[in-house]
C-alpha cells in the first residue's frame, strides 16, 4: 500500500496516489515488530484468537469507521465551503498524516498550489488542534471514570492528558492567534527576507484561525462525534474477539495512542502507537496477549479496508465529474445552436 501525497501539476484534482509522504523504512519497522510479537507468542494462540471473530461486530466497527470520515468530511464542508475537491483533500491530507512522523504529512494539501492558502493552512492546524483536544479530552473523562483502578493512578493518568492538552492543544493555539506578534516579528527583517515572508504568513494564518470562531461550535461537536465513533470502533473490536472492553477504557487507550503517534519518532507506521494501546489493554482489561495482538492486526485491516474503500470511491466519482462535464456543456452548446 503506496503512501498518497498530492500532484502539484494537476491543481484541479487533488491525487491520492503519488508518493510524497512515503516512508517505507516505517512500515518495514512497525511489520517486524508485529511479526516478532506474533512469533514470540507462538501460531497457536493466534489461531485460537482469530478462530472466535465474530463477523457482525467487525462489520460494526466498518461502520463506526465510515461514519467517522463522513462526520469529519462534514466538518472540512461546513468550513470550507462546498468545493468539489473537499472529500480528496480530507482523504490526502488523513492518509499522509498517519504514516508522517509528527502526523506532518496532514499539511500536504498546502503542496497543490490552488490550496496553498492562508486559509487552508489555517484550518488543517485548527483542525488537528481540535482532534487532539477532543481525544484527550476523552481520554481524561474516560481514565476518571474507570472503575477498580486505583484513585491516584486515575488522577495521575488524567494529570498527565490534561498538561498534554495544555502543550498540543492550549499552547499551540494561543500562540498562533497572536497576529501582532508575528507581524512585529517580520517588521525586524528586510521585506524580502524568508524570515518577514514566514512572520507575515503566520501572522496571516492566525487571523484565518480568528475567523472560524463562528462555526467552532458546530465544528468542535462534530470532532468529538467523530471521535466518540474511533472509540466505539474499538469496542466493537473487541468485542468481535469475544471480550467487553468498557467505552472508558477504551477512551484512555486512544488518549494514549494519540500521545505516542504524536512523538516524531513512533508514528502509527512503527506500530509502536498500536502496541501501547494493546499493551494498556491487556493491563487494565483483562484481555489476553494473544488477543490484544489478533487485535491490533484486525483494528489495521479493517480500517484500511474501509479508508481505501472511499478513497476509491471519491477517485471514481471524480473521474466521473470529470468525464460528464464537458459532455454537459456539448450538450447545452448543442441545444443553443439548435434553438437558433
Amino acid at each position: 500500500m503506496k503512501e498518497p501525497g498530492p500532484d502539484d501539476s494537476a491543481p484541479s484534482s487533488p491525487s491520492l496516489t503519488t508518493g510524497k509522504f512515503r516512508k517505507r523504512y516505517l512500515w518495514v519497522m512497525g511489520l517486524a515488530l508485529y511479526v516478532g510479537v506474533v512469533w514470540y507468542i507462538g501460531w497457536q494462540g493466534i489461531h485460537e484468537a482469530i478462530a472466535g471473530l465474530e463477523l457482525r461486530y467487525l462489520l460494526l466497527l466498518m461502520v463506526f469507521e465510515a461514519g467517522a470520515i463522513g462526520l469529519r468530511i462534514l466538518k472540512w464542508r461546513i468550513a470550507l465551503g462546498r468545493d468539489r475537491n473537499i472529500a480528496s483533500l480530507f482523504l490526502l491530507s488523513k492518509a499522509a498524516g498517519g504514516w508522517s512522523p509528527s502526523r506532518l504529512g496532514e499539511l500536504s494539501p498546502l503542496l497543490i498550489r490552488q490550496y496553498r492558502t492562508p486559509r487552508i493552512a489555517a484550518w488543517l492546524v485548527l483542525d488537528r488542534l481540535l482532534e487532539i483536544a477532543a481525544t484527550l479530552g476523552l481520554g481524561v473523562v474516560g481514565v476518571v471514570s474507570l472503575v477498580g483502578l486505583p484513585v491516584q493512578r486515575r488522577y495521575a493518568m488524567a494529570a498527565t492528558a490534561l498538561v498534554a492538552m495544555v502543550v498540543l492543544f492550549v499552547g499551540p493555539l494561543y500562540l498562533l492567534t497572536r497576529r501582532r506578534l508575528f507581524l512585529d516579528l517580520a517588521r525586524r527583517f528586510a521585506e524580502p527576507s524568508l524570515a518577514h515572508r514566514a512572520g507575515g504568513m503566520m501572522a496571516a494564518v492566525g487571523e484565518e484561525i480568528l475567523g472560524f470562531r463562528k462555526l467552532a461550535p458546530a465544528i468542535s461537536v462534530l470532532t468529538v462525534l467523530a471521535t466518540a465513533a474511533d472509540v466505539a470502533k474499538a469496542v466493537m473490536l473487541y468485542r468481535s474477539l469475544g471480550y467487553w472492553v468498557p467505552f472508558a477504557l477504551l477512551a484512555t487507550v486512544q488518549c494514549a495512542h494519540g500521545i505516542v503517534s504524536a512523538i516524531p519518532f513512533t508514528p502509527n507506521a512503527t506500530g509502536v502507537p498500536y502496541f501501547v494501546a494493546a499493551g494498556i489493554v491487556h493491563q487494565l482489561g483483562g484481555v489476553p496477549v494473544e488477543v490484544v495482538t489478533v487485535a491490533v492486526g484486525v483494528f489495521f485491516v479493517s480500517l484500511n479496508l474501509v479508508f481505501w474503500t472511499l478513497v476509491g470511491l471519491t477517485g471514481a466519482l471524480r473521474l466521473r465529474s470529470q468525464v460528464e462535464e464537458p459532455m454537459v456543456h456539448a450538450e447545452g452548446d448543442r441545444e443553443r445552436r439548435e434553438e437558433r
